[in-house]
């Protein structure tokens, strides 16, 4: 389902407690979990590897968010847990990998210290949803990355910082061709967001199974703490409502501006989700 070619709507972002993502979990939980996954494997190579999944973009090998090690069973993991790294770390180098991310839903007790043991850093994402509904219009507008000059203008926002929109180190060229690759799928939709005539950010979205799922929002630099992060959730939860869905969701990291952001867009917490990254030493 497309949104319209050029939506005039409402952008707007936002801790308090999680919910236990170790008991109980909400179908939203499952489902935004989901859509990470898939948001990973679209225009990638997916390799199973010992009750898990490698996901890369060849040609990308050297850009942190462009790979991850995902749907990880770790009850089916039948080896000491030193070993198992040792393999996903293998199996990561022969792919052209000088990095690694892990993702796990739950952590089993003996795992944080292992993979602390072993130079994996550990970093939690939480987990935020709210009910789909309609939001006014706004003075920004999203517009449809479809043009050249249009994925040009995206490497022009870009360079203007040295983190992407997941906080990772990136290279402003690389992360546009990885949103261009995984665009063609048409299961992903990317915008520039439009004040005036000035490209002042980005964002995505894809949808899965009635969850819409807002991924990698960025505002240049000299336009945060304006207001404009407001209006583009809100913009966003307008496409969700002109699309009848029924949940609107979004991850990010704790403690991180964004997660401040979410929160007084009326997102709530639901449960966590943890990355665990390394950088490998070259073959």
């Amino acid at each position: 389902v497309s949104p319209r070619a050029d939506i005039d709507g409402p952008l707007s972002l936002c801790q308090s407690e999680c919910m236990n993502p170790q008991t109980n979990p909400l179908p939203e939980q499952h489902l935004l979990v989901e859509s990470d996954c898939q948001y990973f494997e679209l225009g990638a190579t997916i390799k199973s590897v010992a009750a898990a999944q490698l996901v890369y973009m060849p040609g990308l090998e050297h850009l942190v968010s462009a790979a991850v090690v995902q749907r990880i069973e770790a009850k089916r993991v039948d080896c000491p847990l030193p070993d198992w790294l040792a393999l996903i770390e293998q199996e990561a180098g022969a792919a052209g990998l000088n990095h690694l991310r892990l993702y796990l839903t739950t952590e089993p007790p003996q795992w944080p210290a292992i993979l602390r043991m072993h130079g994996y850093s550990r970093r939690e994402e939480v987990l935020l949803v709210t009910p789909v509904e309609p939001k006014p219009r706004s003075e920004l507008r999203l517009v449809p990355v479809q043009s050249p000059n249009a994925w040009t203008q995206r490497v022009a926002l870009f360079q203007n910082d040295a983190h992407g929109s997941d906080g990772h180190h990136v290279d402003a060229a690389a992360w546009n061709a990885m949103e261009q690759r995984k665009a063609e799928s048409r299961k992903f939709l990317v915008f520039n967001v439009l004040h005036g005539q000035d490209v002042i950010g980005a964002v995505g979205y894809l949808v899965v199974e009635g969850l819409f799922r807002m991924k990698n929002l960025y505002i240049c630099p000299a336009y945060r703490r304006k207001g404009f992060g407001r209006q583009i959730v809100a913009a966003l939860q307008a496409v969700a409502d002109e699309l009848e869905l029924q949940s609107f969701g979004v991850m990010a990291v704790q403690h991180g501006p964004a997660l401040a952001l979410y929160r007084r867009c009326g997102l709530q917490p639901i449960g966590m989700q943890y990355e665990w990254f390394k950088r490998l030493s070259p073959s």
